[in-house]
C-alpha cells in the first residue's frame, strides 16, 4: 500500500522520520532527496507497507557535499594606459554558496589579495568586467581576479602587466579594448562591445565592433557604428548564419589619424532550441500521447526529438523517453509499458547541435485497469488509495468539514483520564471513529462530526486513520489535489489514531509558511483543541 525511502542524520532512520513515498506495487522505484543539509552525514532506507506494517531495506549512508571556495579564472588585461587597464574574471563555480562580492585586486608584488588595490564589481557568478585605475609608468603589476561567498574568498590565475606606457607626444590612433562577454542574442545575432580609454590626441569619428568569418576583422569588414566618446559601450552584430560558424570579432575606435583596435575574441553561432509540451491525451493504465510543438529551431538543425518522462518531476533525455526523428515539424509521441495507478511526469524535449531543451512539465495518472485513478472525483469524493483489485480504496470529502480559517473550535467534553484503543494502518479509521464517539460520550468531537456527515448523497465517513491521512497528504495534496487549505503558518489535518490510548491524537502538517516540516507528524489534544483542520474519508 505503500513504499518509498526514509532518511535521517541518525542511523535506523524510519518513517518518523523524512520520507518520501513512490506510490504502491512491486518492483524498482527511485527517489531524489532534497533540502539536505551540506556536509553532513544521512542514512538511508527504503521502505514498503501492507496490511501487516511496514518493513525496512538494507541501510547505506553518504556525506553530502560541503561548501567550498567559489572558482574562478582572471581575463586577459587589454586596453593598457598610463594610468589604467581593462580586466575582469569568470565566476564558474559558486561553492554552492552565493557570491556576494567579486572583482579584481592588483600590486606590484606577486599575488595580490584584497588586502591591496581592489575593485568591487558586484555580486553572481559569471563573467564580469572591471576597469582598473591609478597605475604609475614604469611599473609592474600583478592582477588577480577574486570572488567571495560565505566560505570565503578566492582568487583566478595571475596576469601581469608592465605599464611602460607613456603619454604620446605625437598624433596617433586611439586605445580600445574588446569585451570578452560576447554571447549570441538570437541565431543571426550576438552581443559584443568594448571600451576606449584613449582617444589618441584627436576626437573620436567612430566607434565599434568588427567582425568576419576571417582572423583580424577590420573595419573594411563587418561592423557597428556606436558613435563617440570614451568609456564602455556595447554593440549588436547581425546577419549571422550557419549553425556553429565562429565569427572573430574586434572592437574598434576611429579619429582623423587612423584606427585602432582591441584584442580579438571569437563568437560561435546558433542557440538552444525552443518547444512546448502538449497535453496528455488517451490515457490510459499503461499508456499516454503527448507531443510537442517546436517553437524555435536556434538557428540549427534538430537532431532529435520526443518526450521523456519518470515518477519523478523534471525528468530527462536519462530517463524513459521516444525519439521521434529529426527536423521541425510539431509531433506526437506515446509512451507505453507503464505501471497502472502512478503519477508521470511528462516533458516534450528537442535537440540540435548546441544541446538539448525541455517543455514545461505536466503531471498524468495512468489509472487503474477499471478506469479509477488517485485523484478522480468518484463516490462523494476525491480517490486517493486504490487497493489492488483497482475497484475499491478510499475517497476524501472534496472540502474540508472544519478549519482554522473558520474561526477555530474547542472540543473539551472528553472526560479527563479517558482511555480507549485505536489504530493507525490503512483500513482502521472507520473503527477508530466509533471508538472515539463511544469513549468520550460527546457529540462535538472532530469524530463524531465526521461521523456524522451527509455528503454528495453519503452518510457514512470517517474521520482517517494516521496512515489514510498519510495517503491523502501524498497523493492528494502532494499533487496539487483536494483544495486543502494553505497559507498559513501552521495548517494540520486531524487523524483518527491516537499515541498509547490518550487523547493526544496524530495529524499531519499539510502547509505551513513559517518553516515548518511539510508532511510531519503533530499531535492534538481531543479535549482542548482549536488548531487542526478536518477531512472526513469513506470506503467504496
Amino acid at each position: 500500500t505503500n513504499r518509498g525511502i526514509c532518511w535521517s542524520s541518525s542511523s535506523s532512520p524510519t518513517l518518523s522520520d523524512s520520507s518520501f513515498e513512490s506510490g504502491t506495487g512491486l518492483g524498482s522505484f527511485s527517489l531524489s532527496l532534497s533540502s539536505l543539509d551540506p556536509d553532513t552525514i544521512y542514512y538511508v532506507r527504503s521502505y514498503a507497507t501492507n496490511s501487516f506494517g511496514t518493513n525496512y531495506g538494507n541501510q547505506i549512508q553518504f556525506r553530502t557535499l560541503s561548501y567550498t571556495l567559489p572558482t574562478l579564472s582572471t581575463l586577459s588585461p587589454n586596453g593598457l594606459t598610463t594610468t589604467s587597464v581593462n580586466s575582469g574574471g569568470n565566476i564558474t563555480n559558486d561553492g554552492g554558496a552565493a557570491i556576494t562580492s567579486r572583482g579584481v585586486c592588483w600590486a606590484t608584488t606577486t599575488n595580490p589579495t584584497i588586502l591591496n588595490n581592489k575593485t568591487e564589481d558586484g555580486s553572481g557568478s559569471g563573467l564580469f568586467n572591471s576597469f582598473i585605475d591609478g597605475l604609475s609608468t614604469n611599473n609592474t603589476y600583478y592582477i588577480r581576479a577574486y570572488a567571495t561567498n560565505g566560505v570565503g574568498t578566492s582568487y583566478g590565475n595571475q596576469q601581469t602587466i608592465v605599464n611602460n606606457a607613456v603619454l604620446p607626444t605625437n598624433p596617433t590612433t586611439p586605445i580600445v579594448g574588446t569585451s570578452s562577454s560576447n554571447s549570441i542574442l538570437t541565431a543571426t545575432t550576438a552581443l559584443s562591445g568594448g571600451y576606449v580609454s584613449q582617444n589618441g590626441g584627436s576626437d573620436l569619428i567612430a566607434k565599434g565592433v568588427c567582425w568576419s568569418l576571417s582572423e583580424n576583422p577590420t573595419i573594411a569588414d563587418s561592423h557597428t557604428n556606436d558613435g563617440s566618446g570614451l568609456g564602455f559601450f556595447t554593440s549588436t552584430l547581425t546577419g549571422l548564419s550557419g549553425c556553429g560558424a565562429v565569427y572573430y570579432v574586434r572592437a574598434y575606435a576611429t579619429n582623423e589619424n587612423g584606427t585602432g583596435y582591441g584584442a580579438q575574441y571569437t563568437v560561435s553561432t546558433g542557440l538552444l532550441p525552443i518547444i512546448s509540451t502538449n497535453s496528455a491525451t488517451a490515457i490510459t493504465e499503461n499508456s499516454f500521447t503527448s507531443g510537442g510543438i517546436i517553437i524555435s529551431e536556434g538557428g540549427c538543425p534538430i537532431t532529435a526529438k520526443g518526450i521523456c518522462w519518470s515518477t519523478s518531476p523534471n525528468p530527462t533525455t536519462d530517463n524513459e523517453v521516444t525519439n521521434e526523428g529529426d527536423g521541425i515539424d510539431d509531433f506526437s509521441s506515446s509512451a507505453t509499458n507503464l505501471l497502472s495507478n502512478l503519477n508521470y511526469y511528462v516533458r516534450a524535449y528537442v535537440t540540435n547541435s548546441v544541446g538539448t531543451t525541455y517543455g514545461e512539465e505536466i503531471v498524468i495518472n495512468t489509472g487503474t485497469p477499471d478506469g479509477l485513478y488517485i485523484g478522480q472525483s468518484y463516490a462523494g469524493g476525491i480517490i486517493f488509495y486504490l487497493d489492488d483489485t483497482g475497484e475499491h480504496g478510499l475517497v476524501s470529502a472534496d472540502i474540508d468539514q472544519q478549519n482554522i480559517n473558520d474561526g477555530g473550535f474547542q472540543y473539551n467534553q472528553c472526560p479527563i483520564g479517558t482511555f480507549f484503543e485505536t489504530d493507525t494502518i490503512i483500513g482502521s479509521g472507520a473503527q477508530n471513529t466509533t471508538n472515539i464517539i463511544s469513549a468520550c460520550n460527546t457529540t462535538s468531537n472532530v469524530a463524531y462530526i465526521c461521523d456524522n456527515l451527509v455528503l454528495n448523497g453519503y452518510d457514512d465517513w470517517f474521520l482517517p486513520s494516521k496512515d489514510e491521512l498519510n495517503l491523502m497528504f501524498q497523493n492528494l495534496r502532494n499533487n496539487g489535489l483536494g483544495n486543502f487549505v494553505s497559507g498559513s503558518c501552521i495548517v494540520t489535518y486531524a487523524s483518527s489514531s491516537n499515541e498509547n490510548g490518550r487523547l493526544q491524537f496524530f495529524s499531519i502538517l499539510f502547509d505551513s509558511t513559517c518553516g515548518r516540516g511539510i508532511g510531519d507528524f503533530y499531535n492534538f489534544n481531543i479535549r482542548n483543541s482549536n488548531g487542526t483542520n478536518i477531512r472526513a474519508t469513506r470506503v467504496f
